[in-house]
């Protein structure tokens, strides 16, 4: 699944800089015990709408930042959750946040779902060359040798870079906390920060 999010000046900003969300984080995490844990549960079996709802609910509690809902062309009840990340020196890229059944017994009944994250960088013309296009691959490659996150960074099928990472719960009864999925778009975050750094220094980004 390779859908392009779209309007970027529509998003709310997730956080301004890197340092802005970490220090938030840092205060909320002085309590390493909350309240209600269960509260903050994703299960397989949960709908993808309440679980795209839960995650933004959560980021909204946890750090103040508000999702901005949105339906994809042509399906009225595919809906997914937008943020903006904007690490330091580097363009702000727009994070999608959607969900997807992964896989459902023989009765149709489902047992795991994806939590899939995604953010796409536009791309120049200039850096749409053949060769361009080469290099840039070579950096992903040297990126990916020695980073574990994001999932995957790539060109997609525009000729832009896509970031990208998917998160399964695992089983009907396996849960995984929601915590999983805002750590995952810090990761995300910072991953492009490093990465649009290993661009600037090979193309000499305006």
């Amino acid at each position: 699944m390779q859908r392009r999010i779209v309007s970027a000046s529509c998003a709310v900003a997730l956080i301004a800089v890197v340092i802005g969300w970490f220090g938030v984080q840092a205060r909320a995490d002085d309590d390493p015990k909350p309240q209600d844990p269960a509260r903050w549960l994703l299960f397989a079996v949960d709908d993808e709408s309440s679980t795209e709802r839960t995650i933004a609910a959560y980021l909204k509690e946890k750090d103040d930042v508000q999702g901005s809902f949105r339906l994809f062309p042509g399906d009225e009840e595919d809906v997914y959750v937008t943020y903006s990340l904007s690490p330091d020196d580097a363009p702000t890229i727009e994070a999608m946040v959607d969900t997807t059944v992964s896989n459902r017994t023989d009765a149709g009944i489902v047992i795991e779902r994806r939590i899939y994250l995604r953010a796409a960088h536009v791309l120049p013309d200039e850096l749409k060359t053949a060769e361009a296009r080469s290099r840039i691959l070579e950096l992903s490659n040297t990126y990916m040798r020695t980073k574990w996150a994001p999932g995957r960074i790539y060109i997609d099928t525009d000729g832009d870079i896509a970031l990208e990472t998917s998160i399964n719960i695992p089983a009907a009864d396996v849960p995984i906390h929601v915590e999983m999925v805002r750590d995952h778009l810090l990761r995300m975050m910072n991953g492009w920060g490093d990465f649009y750094g290993m661009l600037d220094a090979e193309f000499d980004l305006p």
